[in-house]
């Protein structure tokens, strides 16, 4: 009761990791005005890298490719299979911690890279008669298939062949089929079958498909479907007993829990990403992905209707471990300008085949990267910022004509491989926005294409252009939004620089919408007609023309605590979609209006504050408002308090009401401070549960007197993830969440 209870606190409310440090205060006592950090680039849809490696290799490898990014203060992701063996080589799960405590993220690609079966290293009677398991054989838990999912109209391939125990033979029957990527079923056995090696002309070995040996009989004329991987599943069970495996492999090696969780390749059932959200994200605390069907755009303000999109957040882009740094150079410069984010595809087999070349070519990526300030990011910390952080709408997001970080002598993020779009360069003709670049054809031509333009605004968007050219010279502008084309038409006559904007589009065309379902869109600009000279363009801006003059609503939930030496101010995330900032204002006078205060400081999208300008035996006084991108504020909270104590005067405050604080700080490493409050003596039990409602200590089981009380909860000894803690005292029962991030 207590799990379920404690899953669907999990569901209503996932947003709570936040690692950013927040540093605000707003003084009424002292006026003083001290800004802000400058915006960073997480809310301005700016595209960047992952940098992602996978491979059971040697920890000294792993060591060795970790110190490029450690010496430059930048983070990676790699992939280890918690079951395999290798972690028990001496030295191997030490040097994994050494790897995550430098910032890097351990993800999960099952615990032996496979969907259909996990060899456990715990007692095989634990998983006796518990759902989602079909069978055990030895230490080898099968897991259990969801037949009823299976869409037979989904068929790849019909055909009969003929069954002889382990073998199945067709005469050219199988000529054109990748096998490691199919199943077979046979309608008439009720059986679905793994087709595994050749063993002769047309003749094929098969196995059951927890990749065990069996025995059909004998059957002639057989009748048989081929299923993609794509189209076979496991069940929920299955899959939740997959990420509990690898969580408990983690503990037990002292580890770091993983909260990236990695679809396997190969002949294994392939999960969808609303399947892996639902099963491993909202009940185990998983926070991102990747699977290879339905993939993620990987890009600001795409279409989540779901929430499924950060775990399908699949990789491959570009290769530095095969690819010359040019090569991905050229893909990542184009994703950045399209505000996106490019995941790489690095194999550490490579590195054992050369180690220096590898590390040579990461490197040069990485200083590359570091050079052009290109935004580099764990995956789970890119799923945060592209589906979980509130973006600024009013940014430009077409490409720039004068930013080519990849030097190939073109700006990133138009298109060089369609001969009928690639207008040349001019340099030291542009808009001032361009810097001076413009790009130019001397013909009825295509000038520019961009292909998979993303951080679109949805709803009514604002577009401008500037041409140049000579007498009776016209462009078009193409934006592809899925199969419908909207197309505007400007003048390019002007022997200056002349801006347009939609509303004087000469082509009926005055309105640029973008759907909610639209996550990228293709532009094509081209010379409609041409009479004489160069038609030019420079200086074009793409952004939201939504006018917002909607307040966002009351930050809700304000908590305050104050302890000896600091008040500790806490409240709920704000649910509009576009928040810049919340400002916090203080005073000594309960009734104090924040409109009369000639000072103030805004954070980012924190939602704790911890003000240490306080003297103790004074009562402070604190509200809440929130800003968005516009610039529009919420009102005021109500007014919350912070009596600052001291030991003396903590003994003689008695509340008036039970109350369970906020734990400070939130999110924490690896201690906290959870603090409550007694109008009465009672008996008192504080408690913390993991993700899945399971006790993990008792903090408090005592009799306590009335008063103010603090606890310390020490994590060094548990996983990074969600944790509950639950107090009862008398009548009183409450519950809060806190993370723990390591």
């Amino acid at each position: 009761m207590l799990k379920s209870v404690f899953n669907t606190i999990v569901k209503l409310n996932m947003l709570l990791l936040s690692a950013l440090v927040l540093v605000l205060s707003s003084q009424v006592l002292s006026q003083n005005i001290i800004n802000s950090e400058t915006e960073s680039w997480e809310t301005t849809k700016k595209g960047g890298v992952i940098f992602r490696v996978t491979g059971s290799q040697p920890i000294e490898e792993y060591l060795n490719y970790a110190s490029l990014f450690s010496q430059r203060n930048k983070n990676f992701s790699f992939t280890i299979g918690l079951g395999s063996d290798i972690l028990d080589t001496e030295g191997y799960a030490d040097g994994i911690r050494m790897l995550q405590d430098q910032g890097n993220e351990l993800l999960d690609p099952t615990p032996n890279y496979k969907t259909n079966y996990f060899i456990t290293k715990f007692d095989p009677q634990n998983y006796d008669d518990v759902a989602g398991v079909d069978h055990i054989v030895g230490n080898k838990i099968c897991l259990e298939f969801d037949f009823d999912a299976i869409d037979f109209s989904k068929k790849i391939k019909e055909g009969y062949v003929d069954i002889l125990n382990d073998r199945v033979y067709g005469e050219q029957e199988f000529d054109e089929v990748q096998f490691g990527n199919v199943y077979m079923y046979f309608p008439s056995l009720d059986t679905l079958i793994l087709v595994t090696d050749a063993v002769g002309n047309d003749i094929y070995l098969i196995k059951d498909i927890w990749d065990d040996p069996i025995n059909l009989g004998t059957h002639y004329n057989e009748n048989y479907y081929l299923f993609s991987v794509k189209d076979v599943s496991i069940k929920d069970e299955a899959l939740q007993l997959l990420g509990d495996e690898s969580i408990k492999l983690a503990k037990y090696y002292g580890l770091n829990r993983p909260y990236s969780w990695i679809q396997p390749g190969g002949n294994f059932p392939n999960m969808t990403p609303e399947k892996v959200k639902l099963v491993l994200g909202d009940e185990l605390g998983y926070l991102s992905g990747e699977v290879y069907t339905n993939n993620a755009l990987l890009t600001y303000n795409e279409y989540d209707p779901i929430g499924d999109r950060r775990f399908a957040m699949l990789w491959g882009n570009f290769r530095e471990d095969v690819w010359t740094v040019e090569e991905s150079k050229a893909v990542i410069a184009d994703f950045v300008a399209k505000n996106r984010v490019a995941i790489s595809h690095g194999y550490f087999g490579k590195y054992a085949e050369n180690p220096s070349d590898y590390l040579e070519k990461t490197a040069a990526l990485l200083d590359w990267c570091i050079e052009k300030n290109i935004p580099l990011a764990t995956h789970s910390q890119w799923a945060k910022i592209l589906y979980n952080t509130s973006q600024d709408p009013y940014i430009n997001i077409f490409p720039s004509l004068n930013t080519d970080l990849d030097e190939n002598g073109y700006p990133d993020g138009y298109t060089t491989t369609n001969p009928n779009f690639i207008g040349e360069i001019d340099t030291t003709d542009g808009t001032p926005t361009d810097g001076d670049y413009s790009m130019f054809v001397s013909s009825q031509s295509g000038i520019s294409y961009i292909n998979g333009l993303g951080g679109l605004e949805k709803g009514e968007n604002s577009f401008e252009i500037f041409t140049k050219g000579a007498p009776g010279n016209f462009i078009t502008v193409t934006f592809r939004l899925g199969s419908e084309n909207v197309i505007f038409k400007f003048p390019a006559e002007d022997s200056i620089w002349t801006k347009y904007t939609l509303n004087q589009s000469i082509n009926g065309n005055n309105s640029l919408f973008i759907p909610d379902s639209i996550s990228i869109i293709d532009i094509a600009i081209r010379c409609s007609d041409y009479t004489s000279g160069k038609v030019k363009i420079s200086g074009m801006s793409l952004m939201s023309a939504q006018i917002d003059e909607t307040s966002p609503s009351t930050p809700q939930g304000v908590e305050a605590i104050g302890l000896e030496d600091k008040a500790e101010i806490m409240w709920v995330p704000n649910s509009d979609h576009d928040i810049k900032s919340y400002l916090i204002y203080k005073s000594v006078d309960p009734q104090f209006d924040p409109d009369t205060l000639t000072s103030t400081i805004y954070a980012t999208l924190d939602t704790f504050y911890v003000d240490t300008e306080v003297v103790a035996g004074q009562t402070y006084y604190y509200k809440i408002s929130a800003v968005d991108f516009a610039g529009n504020k919420s009102d005021y909270s109500p007014t919350v308090s912070a009596f600052i104590t001291t030991d003396v005067v903590t003994e003689e405050i008695v509340p008036n009401k039970y109350e369970l604080y906020q734990n400070f700080p939130n999110p924490f490493n690896p201690t906290t401070k959870i603090s409550f409050a007694l109008p009465t003596k009672s008996n008192v039990h504080l408690t913390v549960y993991n993700s899945i409602g399971q006790m993990v200590t008792e903090l408090v089981s005592s009799e306590m007197s009335a008063g103010y009380h603090t606890v310390q909860f020490n994590a060094v000894n548990y996983s990074s993830g969600l944790y509950f803690f639950r107090i009862s005292a008398g009548n009183f029962v409450a519950t809060r969440k806190m993370m723990l991030i390591k």
